[in-house]
């Protein structure tokens, strides 16, 4: 004997009289979301606000396995061979296939923008190789290369 189921829920109907009726669900009410800095109704899924640019969700953490270890990024970064412009420039003066400006690195609300700019010899993102001045969007963890041989690991943990 086969088995009579709710196709909805998976309830065994077997035993139900065709002219019971379920009991009503209550209905979710209907929320608009609004942007908590200027109070907007906002699109559903967005990370900013399209009136305010203010950031809807608590920023992902970003952590970046460079050669020598991990460093968390909580704000845009430089990477390049260029002590006026790179905090890294010391520990990339060996590298001299990098750019003296060669990456930028932005946290955002929705991920990490990653910039070439205008580097000679590349930035490659899980090895596909950017267009210098056109920023892309790193939303889930990934693998940076610039150049042939600098490597570091881009990992993105949404909170």
């Amino acid at each position: 004997m086969a088995a009579i189921r709710c196709t909805q829920c998976g309830v065994s109907i077997a035993r139900i009289s065709p002219t019971e009726v379920a009991p009503p669900q209550p209905e979710a009410p209907a929320v608009d979301p609004t942007c908590p800095h200027c109070e907007a109704t906002l699109p559903p899924d967005r990370a900013t606000c399209p009136y305010c640019g203010e950031a809807l969700r608590p920023p992902p953490r970003i952590v970046i396995t460079w050669p020598w270890g991990e460093q968390p990024l909580e704000r845009e970064l430089i990477v390049g061979r260029d002590p006026a412009a790179s905090p890294l420039a010391d520990r990339l003066a060996d590298y001299d296939n990098l750019s003296r400006r060669h990456v930028r690195l932005r946290p955002a609300p929705e991920g990490l923008w990653i910039e070439d700019l205008g580097s000679t010899n590349g930035v490659f993102v899980d090895e596909r190789r950017l267009t210098p001045h056109q920023p892309v969007l790193l939303a889930e963890s990934g693998a940076l290369r610039l150049a042939k041989d600098f490597r570091a690991l881009v990992r993105i943990a949404v909170l």
